[in-house]
């Protein structure tokens, strides 16, 4: 039986739609909506972006239809992928964000939004109670080698609870390259270095 909408978010004909019997998912139909084709003129990127709040997940249907989407875009030119992007409440703004399933910041999601996923820095982050994590931790092991394939900086960054310091180790050559060794920072200088990574002039300009 096709399911009721629980907000008030539909338009007049997404409700009128479920009303009708001969249309009723019973028999096979079913519709979802595409929220953002987040795309870039100038470069011929575009991807598509789901957004869900109270980091809800896709519905069973959902993710039916988005894999049937994505196999059918994956030949043409410019496609950057099908992305899943959650938020704790609301917004970025409100709470937490993950994409893709990976916890992200503010800044990681809008350099994620103007590179369209381009794999340019890895960065494995630590609560600064979270036990200590060494190279040699398959987890670590994984993201140096994802960023030598991909030349790029790779780093395992541990945060004070309440963001007075960031203590930056460099994981592979890429990353030594601006970081030479371990190094304490605050949140606006890691956030200045990783706008500088990606090309930008940074917060601090």
């Amino acid at each position: 039986m096709t399911r009721k909408r629980n907000d008030a978010h539909s338009t007049e004909f997404g409700l009128w739609i479920r009303e009708q019997a001969t249309l009723d998912s019973s028999l096979g139909f079913a519709a979802t909506n595409i929220d953002y084709m987040w795309s870039n003129y100038k470069t011929g990127q575009w991807m598509i972006i789901e957004e869900k709040r109270y980091r809800a997940d896709l519905t069973f249907s959902q993710r039916k239809q988005f894999e049937v989407l994505h196999a059918a875009c994956k030949s043409v030119p410019g496609y950057c992928g099908f992305h899943l992007l959650q938020f704790e409440k609301t917004s970025p703004d409100d709470g937490r964000i993950w994409l893709d399933s990976i916890e992200i910041t503010i800044e990681e999601l809008l350099i994620f939004l103007r590179d369209f996923g381009k794999a340019t820095v890895l960065v494995e982050y630590k609560y600064e109670k979270a036990p200590p994590q060494h190279k040699a931790k398959p987890a670590i092991k994984a993201i140096i080698d994802s960023g030598d394939c991909a030349n790029a900086p790779a780093f395992c960054v541990r945060y004070a609870n309440d963001s007075s310091w960031w203590r930056v180790m460099p994981l592979n050559v890429a990353a030594e390259r601006w970081v030479p060794e371990r190094t304490e920072m605050t949140q606006a200088e890691w956030i200045d270095l990783l706008y500088r990574m990606h090309g930008y002039r940074g917060t601090l300009d």
